[in-house]
């Protein structure tokens, strides 16, 4: 719409058109039926309310009203007159009021593809308006949403398709077999021309940790999500079979292996093994957890937009910002010293930060170090009471609005491993890491998933069920889903995500 008219345009952004001109009107609310055609509330021109447009020729009068919507096959129009809802047949004679002796007034009516009308409806004597359902075929009429206090107002409900959510779990007899079944899921089998055997995607890289700590580690997971690959790891002095064949079956010949952490980390040896499997070899190292970080964030790109720190001296948060940047084109992962800039994440800053550089302190840690060093309204903070809050916080902050994610993951909150190869799959899938608090879903966490439900489709999780336990992955299932309305999986293969 502009300037009072109507205008249609391409979604590709090709251009715009008016689709009529007229003069001495005012044209808005359009709503389109399926077969195309076009009902809108036209002011002036000497009959107000309610018209429609049938791809070419004059637009029809319909009736005194507002706020138009169309029934799913097309057939029959709802409307608001004077705060009642009313129901009109294209083809039929008088419209239909629905609701009866109720009194409700009404506004915001949208059709369910059952047939069933939602609206916002005031009823006799209330101030605060509710969410109302109204089945036009027997006039059943009911509230929906009785959980609302007083004062609050409730406004312009739509209905949303159900649809089952997908719940894979990934998990095997260890965190190196965990890390395989991770790759897996998210990466097909290479054929010919590069293409999935299966139609999923093709790894294009590997990011290859130690299995048995996380200091180099806490940065991989982003990598692993620009780079376009799985997360696996190994043990420190030789090349574990199970991560070698996994390597084997899910990157092409030629590709690029990183190895995170010096010598003392990965050894020569794992290097020579990678090598030998006909791969290229990268090593991305510094003296230190926090050195090695910043070249990770190296690798990832010379000119970040987005930088988040979180502590180094534990797992938790790092790992939730891995996820994110991981699903962030331009960010990185940087460690602090818990409340403090090493020396080597404090040069990273200053040869990186410019006034464009957007600025994350992932953590009460993370963001207070980065606080000493630039000004508190320069630094944003996702941080919590606890991990599990600092996790919902920092989804919050990277996947809501129009990056509300399809998937999440969901890790337990309590060790490393599974979370480390699970933020880099989900986080490649543009979606953020939960922590699971044994087999409970914590607060911050829960309001997060139902906030963003309408988006969320699939739920990953991260560990065998002595890790994760089933009731924590059905909770959230049921919280992103209808209750048990969802499918389960146990170490599915590519292409199950999408």
């Amino acid at each position: 719409m502009a300037k009072g008219q109507i205008w249609s345009a391409w979604a590709d952004g090709r251009g715009d058109s008016s689709l009529w001109s007229t003069t001495g009107t005012e044209d808005s609310s359009p709503a389109i039926a399926p077969d195309g055609s076009l009902a809108f509330v036209r002011v002036g021109g000497g009959q107000d309310g309610i018209y429609i447009w049938r791809f070419s020729g004059t637009p029809t009068f319909v009736a005194a009203a507002s706020e138009p919507a169309w029934s799913p096959d097309g057939s029959r129009l709802v409307y608001i007159r004077q705060a009642r809802l009313y129901i009109k047949g294209l083809n039929a004679g008088d419209p239909e009021q629905l609701l009866g002796t109720s009194g409700l007034t009404a506004r915001d009516p949208a059709f369910a593809a059952d047939g069933r009308i939602v609206f916002t409806g005031v009823a006799p004597g209330a101030q605060e308006s509710r969410i109302w359902v109204v089945d036009p075929r027997d006039g059943a009429l009911q509230q929906v949403d009785t959980g609302a206090g007083a004062g609050v107002q409730d406004n312009a409900p739509a209905w949303q398709t159900m649809r089952k959510t997908k719940v894979d779990r990934v998990g095997g007899a260890d965190r190196i077999d965990t890390a395989v079944d991770a790759s897996r899921l998210g990466y097909d089998t290479p054929g010919a021309g590069g293409v999935g055997q299966n139609g999923g995607r093709v790894a294009k890289a590997v990011v290859l940790s130690r299995s048995d700590t996380f200091a180099d580690a806490l940065a991989g997971s982003a990598l692993a999500g620009h780079l376009g690959g799985p997360l696996l790891l190994t043990g420190t002095k030789s090349l574990d079979g199970r991560t070698a064949a996994e390597i084997r079956r899910v990157l092409p010949a030629g590709g690029t292996v990183y190895l995170l952490g010096d010598t003392g980390a990965l050894s020569s040896a794992v290097a020579s093994q990678a090598a030998g499997l006909g791969y290229t070899v990268k090593r991305l190292a510094g003296p230190d957890r926090f050195a090695t970080a910043t070249v990770i964030a190296e690798a990832i790109t010379p000119t970040p937009d987005k930088i988040l720190v979180a502590t180094g001296m534990n797992f938790p948060d790092a790992l939730a910002a891995g996820a994110a940047a991981a699903s962030t084109p331009g960010a990185v992962v940087l460690l602090s010293d818990d409340r403090v800039l090493p020396t080597s994440t404090a040069q990273y800053l200053a040869a990186h930060v410019n006034v464009n550089t957007q600025l994350f302190g992932i953590g009460d840690q993370g963001a207070a170090a980065l606080r000493t060093r630039y000004a508190a309204n320069r630094v944003r903070s996702a941080a919590g009471a606890d991990r599990f809050a600092t996790a919902a916080d920092v989804a919050r902050t990277f996947f809501t609005g129009g990056d509300a994610p399809h998937v999440v993951g969901l890790a337990t909150g309590y060790n490393w491993p599974d979370a480390l190869a699970g933020g880099a799959l989900v986080g490649a899938n543009a979606g953020p890491l939960l922590l699971s608090d044994n087999a409970a879903i914590p607060g911050p966490e829960a309001e997060y998933a139902r906030t963003e439900a309408g988006a969320i489709g699939e739920v990953v999780v991260n560990g065998d069920v002595g890790v994760v336990p089933p009731n924590a992955a059905a909770t959230l299932a049921n919280m992103v889903g209808a209750s048990a309305f969802w499918d389960y999986f146990d170490n599915r293969g590519a292409p199950a995500l999408p």
